[in-house]
């Protein structure tokens, strides 16, 4: 994507798939949603506007999601997070970390997308890249949907900003990070991006939204 001078900006993706999924009762990423699968659709959503991504995975999905998202064929780096009790936030460090030493991982503006968000779509990364684009000399540090009065995901954050995930302390949440930056909200007409995956009836009503075709 073009910035107003003509110069490419870059984008990348850190995918979270690492959770226990208590709740849940099975490994939400695997879920079967209409043909395709709950990775497969969140990383579809964001292919055609990142350049390369990292998915976070705990040890037990990390033969299986090779057969979804073939390393290095598509762009795509998969991360074991042998921890997944370290909460959300040690499965971000970890991407951040592996899409910094990635070759050609230099990107301007990464987004974090976990996979409990499976309805957000390629026009909500298309509106935030856009939008980062425009806010490139705005000092903006972080661009999030918002639906209705509800903030969403993905979230796509300023390539700087990635030192800030990376030095919270023990304790702190991605949420610290996200209340101390200058954000920029983006307006979305998808319900998806607010529509959290983490119950089976979290899981029915997204599949009839999913059927119903009541997402971008």
């Amino acid at each position: 994507m073009m910035d107003q001078g003509g110069t490419a900006t870059r984008f990348g993706r850190v995918i979270l798939a690492a959770g226990q999924a208590a709740r849940m009762g099975q490994p939400k990423a695997l879920l079967p949603f209409g043909e395709q699968s709950v990775i497969e659709l969140v990383f579809a959503a964001g292919a055609a506007v990142t350049e390369v991504s990292v998915v976070v995975v705990s040890p037990a999905l990390a033969d299986v999601m090779e057969a979804f998202l073939p390393a290095g064929e598509r762009g795509v780096e998969l991360v074991v997070n042998e921890d997944p009790a370290s909460e959300q936030i040690g499965s971000l460090k970890l991407g951040l970390e592996r899409l910094a030493a990635l070759p050609g991982g230099a990107v301007e503006w990464f987004f974090i997308h976990p996979v409990d968000y499976p309805l957000a779509g390629e026009a909500d990364y298309r509106a935030l890249a856009e939008a980062a684009v425009s806010a490139q000399g705005e000092g903006t540090d972080l661009l999030q949907p918002v639906y209705g009065e509800r903030h969403g995901h993905p979230i796509l954050c300023r390539s700087a900003l990635a030192a800030s995930f990376l030095e919270l302390e023990e304790g702190k949440t991605a949420r610290d990070v996200v209340r101390s930056a200058k954000v920029q909200y983006v307006p979305s007409a998808n319900p998806g991006v607010v529509e959290d995956l983490d119950t089976p009836e979290d899981y029915s009503r997204l599949l009839a939204a999913l059927e119903s075709g009541d997402q971008a």
